[in-house]
């Protein structure tokens, strides 16, 4: 992740805002790259998401690995905002391929989760009784997608 102090033992940022703001040559860019691997972000007890930031500043992918899809579950409290684009790029290339893998709205209480970006990943999206899903944030440039039609899907 990007820091600009606090070193390698406590990074953190002096000002937060530049979650949400391009920073020259993408020095403030980060991602998740997930592997075939079962990864929940938040435990039902917090509603601060793990990765903030907008499609200029963070990217979620999601990969095939040995075999086995990925999938990444949203497990909060309250409104969370995921302004990360998933798809199955490589790092900062995440609308290059579909993602590989599968998304999850847990039913954890007050768990409302907004996707403000295109979301290109080739799987199932399930919403769990309680969750809440959506699409766009209603903010300029807070347009939320899911893709739809895909081979796997037919």
């Amino acid at each position: 992740g990007y820091s600009d102090q606090g070193g390698d033992t406590e990074p953190s940022l002096s000002d937060p805002s530049i979650n949400w703001r391009p920073i020259a040559h993408q020095l403030n860019k980060r991602g998740t790259n997930i592997e075939g691997a079962d990864v929940q972000w938040g435990d039902g007890t917090t509603h601060k998401i793990f990765m903030p930031g907008t499609k200029d500043t963070v990217y979620v992918n999601l990969h095939m690995a040995s075999g086995v899809r990925s999938r990444l579950t949203f497990a909060y409290d309250g409104p969370v905002t995921l302004g990360a684009p998933i798809g199955g790029g490589r790092y900062h290339d995440t609308l290059a391929a579909p993602g590989a893998g599968d998304v999850v709205i847990k039913g954890t209480p007050g768990n409302d989760v907004t996707f403000a970006a295109e979301q290109y990943y080739d799987g199932s999206t399930t919403i769990e009784k309680g969750a809440v899903l959506r699409l766009g944030s209603g903010a300029r440039g807070g347009d939320g997608s899911l893709m739809t039609g895909t081979e796997r899907r037919r």
